[in-house]
């Protein structure tokens, strides 16, 4: 038999194969995304009534207009845990105050789960079967509406910076990264990365909408509720759970006290060293993935529910052709699962309970050693 027959007789029989994987595909993956949304349902019916977080940010909003203090701690069960939202973010729950605390809960959720919504259509790219299962199963989903953490509303923020950015719009750009960096602190990257493109009116911008921000919280409460919140800040001593995907979690799960500072100071250098060599190269999309999952990574407490933060400029910077890395699948890992996985031994410590933040470090690594493949990367130095 002739190569040619050969040739001709393979790839009529890859064609196949492909076109049956393709029918086998449309039956997964919408599969995969009904299951996801069933278990997202079956985690809020587990998990009803969680008595972390949410509560905690209602309770401490209702303080804050009452004139008593938001930040002492709270026990909850064997833990004791604080409020670490700045005074000014509870703004956003004031209108919540009218309502009890499980209607409020439930509009939270549902506000929350718009917000992660809106934040992938902002970036007008097709949303596939594939990524919409991936999004259902993703534990930035259901932990951010298990514990009604703030994320979700922020994604449209992170968004905006990624449309923005295209249309050159770079006022706006720096007016939405200081607010972002105002409501949450380790979203500081973000301010490195304008510096880094030269974005000189932009980060001033930053600066400007982050100080308004914090003014007006000022106004509000006064001074004393930011020196509580600075104080409860410096008493977090709960690094080691395993919903925290940064370095510091990764370091206080698995390394003894007496070497724990080192190993995690020269990890934090290295990743603040590459991210910076990286950064100012390749389209916007795939900069913000590495500055996003990089604030991560450089956090005391980079928890997985601000994954969601990253939706959009994921969605766009996949649409060119990058994949998952293998490790990033850690980050599709159900949280139940790793939920007490605290006092293990060592190798679970490195490699169970710090799935997350292996998954973290696989996106991270990916986003700073790829370049799209389309060709269509925008300049965002124009």
């Amino acid at each position: 038999m002739s190569g040619k027959v050969i040739g001709r007789e393979f790839r009529a029989y890859c064609n196949v194969t492909r076109a049956g994987n393709d029918r086998l595909s449309s039956l997964v993956w919408p599969l995969l995304a009904v299951a996801g949304t069933l278990y997202v349902a079956l985690a809020l019916f587990m998990y009803p009534n969680p008595q972390i977080d949410f509560p905690l940010f209602y309770n401490s909003t209702r303080a804050l207009w009452e004139g008593r203090p938001a930040y002492d701690p709270v026990p909850v069960g064997a833990m004791v845990l604080r409020n670490l939202n700045a005074p000014h973010i509870h703004f956003i729950w004031l209108p919540l105050l009218l309502l009890g605390l499980e209607p409020a809960r439930w509009i939270w959720r549902g506000l929350t789960a718009a917000g992660l919504i809106v934040g992938v259509t902002m970036a007008a790219k097709p949303v596939s079967m594939r990524w919409l299962s991936g999004a259902t199963w993703s534990a930035s989903t259901t932990s951010v509406l298990i514990t009604g953490q703030i994320a979700g509303i922020m994604a449209p923020g992170v968004t905006g910076i990624l449309l923005m950015s295209h249309r050159g719009r770079w006022t706006v750009v720096g007016s939405l990264v200081g607010v972002l960096v105002a409501i949450k602190l380790f979203l500081w990257p973000l301010v490195l990365w304008l510096v880094l493109l030269k974005q000189w009116r932009a980060v001033a911008a930053s600066t400007i909408s982050a100080v308004v921000v914090f003014a007006l919280g000022i106004a509000w409460v006064g001074t004393a509720p930011y020196a509580q919140w600075l104080a409860a800040l410096q008493a977090v001593s709960w690094e080691s759970g395993t919903w925290n995907a940064s370095i510091a979690g990764l370091t206080h799960r698995s390394l003894p006290e007496a070497v724990e500072p080192l190993v995690r100071w020269a990890a934090i250098s290295a990743v603040i060293a590459f991210t910076v060599l990286r950064l100012g190269q390749g389209d916007v999309a795939r900069q913000l993935v590495i500055v996003l999952s990089a604030s991560l990574l450089l956090s005391p407490l980079g928890w997985i529910y601000y994954l969601g933060l990253m939706a959009g400029p994921l969605l766009e910077w996949q649409s060119r052709g990058n994949r998952w890395p293998a490790a990033a699948w850690a980050l599709f890992c159900p949280p139940m699962l790793l939920a007490r996985l605290h006092a293990v031994p060592e190798w679970q410590a490195v490699c169970l309970s710090s799935a997350y933040t292996i998954g973290v470090t696989g996106l991270w690594w990916a986003a700073c050693t790829s370049e799209s493949r389309d060709g269509t990367a925008d300049s965002v130095t124009s």
